[in-house]
């Protein structure tokens, strides 16, 4: 009975997951050019970019926005969500006040595709759900085997179900499951790791009660700020940036975690000097080193911390290995010939360094050519 639910949940979750995808993929950003700020008279336009559709329709910054087609702004929250709302109209009539002055401005809202790589953390997700599915029906009592499961689906959550920005109801329910699914990824990800590896009986249920309360605590939090929930955003003097530095909370916690589970995983594999619980450590430490480590590292990080948008190769680094980590998660929990794919993983390595350095030889003679 209990495998037949989760069995149900998991393909419920993947149909929500493939209509958020064909949603998702057609999706559009609106490009205004425009960062408003909060203050008392208003929201006003703080940043305006010179080739952006605002500055392009007249609007500097300075100026405080009332109302946009008709409807009144409030506040810089509501301000920014314009260009969401109706994906299909293109002209929108802003009414500014410049100098105590009432003007209106016909700005034309630049639709641009998404550059994220949504595509391919859909497919990472994909792998986590298959992998989930597969260790909850074959090995389900195996030690973290249950925890692997709700972290798959999390993860397939987290990579899949991606709002449009179009603001009606689903769109809403999916952000609201996206948000949850990633606020308990670091908790999930710690139990895993301290059910295989972890220390004594009480100190392991501390720390994975500890996870779970801050992940609880987070959500929340979120749920308290966001303009989608209760909106206390609005209690701050600049609600847009509060809003974004409380987005930003969950990727430096999902960091942070990372670190605290290649701890217990490290410390695993010395406390096991031999044998199979060994191997399968090892495979899930190098599950999190190669697989999440770059993506966190070079994807969430950096963002988390407001470096400006990161490069085409950073990007390509940061989410490609990702599909390690269910791959080796699953091999770790399932257990099956884990010394054949010890060697099976060192002539891979040898493989690829000897293409690596068959490419840095021909380049080399290629460049004393050209000289």
């Amino acid at each position: 009975m209990k495998l037949a639910l989760r069995v149900a949940f998991a393909v419920l979750l993947l149909l929500l997951g493939a209509f958020a995808f064909v949603r998702r993929i057609n999706a559009v950003t609106p490009e205004l050019g425009v960062q408003w700020m909060q203050s008392a008279e208003g929201a006003f336009a703080l940043v305006v970019e010179p080739d952006g559709a605002a500055a392009q329709a007249g609007m500097r910054e300075g100026d405080f926005l009332r109302s946009v087609d008709g409807v009144t702004i409030d506040s810089a929250i509501d301000a920014s969500q314009i260009g969401w709302d109706h994906a299909e109209r293109n002209v929108r009539r802003y009414d500014v006040e410049r100098d105590g002055q009432a003007l209106t401005l016909h700005v034309v809202v630049a639709r641009e595709a998404r550059s994220e790589p949504y595509a391919y953390l859909a497919v990472v997700g994909l792998a986590f759900w298959l992998a989930g599915v597969f260790i909850s029906v074959r090995w389900a009592r195996v030690r973290g085997g249950a925890v692997f499961a709700w972290l798959a689906m999390a993860m397939f959550a987290q990579f899949a179900l991606s709002h449009t920005g179009r603001g009606d109801l689903l769109d809403r329910f999916i952000f609201a499951l996206d948000v949850i699914a990633g606020s308990f990824v670091p908790a999930l990800l710690l139990h895993l790791a301290i059910s295989v590896a972890g220390p004594r009986r009480p100190l392991r249920r501390r720390w994975i009660a500890t996870g779970y309360i801050v992940s609880a605590t987070l959500l929340l939090f979120t749920a308290w700020i966001s303009p989608e929930g209760l909106g206390g955003a609005n209690l701050f003097d600049r609600p847009v940036k509060t809003i974004e530095r409380v987005d930003r909370l969950e990727p430096m916690m999902l960091a942070l975690v990372l670190i605290i589970v290649c701890v217990v995983l490290s410390r695993g594999a010395q406390r096991y000097p031999s044998g199979l619980r060994r191997t399968q450590i090892r495979w899930m430490l190098r599950g999190a080193l190669f697989g999440l480590a770059p993506f966190v590292l070079l994807y969430h990080l950096p963002w988390a911390l407001g470096a400006t948008e990161l490069p085409r190769w950073a990007q390509f680094a940061s989410v490609v290995p990702l599909l390690f980590t269910p791959a080796a998660f699953t091999a770790a929990l399932a257990r099956y010939r884990l010394n054949d794919l010890d060697l099976l993983l060192m002539r891979a390595l040898a493989e690829v360094f000897s293409i690596f350095c068959a490419f840095g030889v021909y380049a080399v003679l290629v460049f004393i050519m050209r000289e």
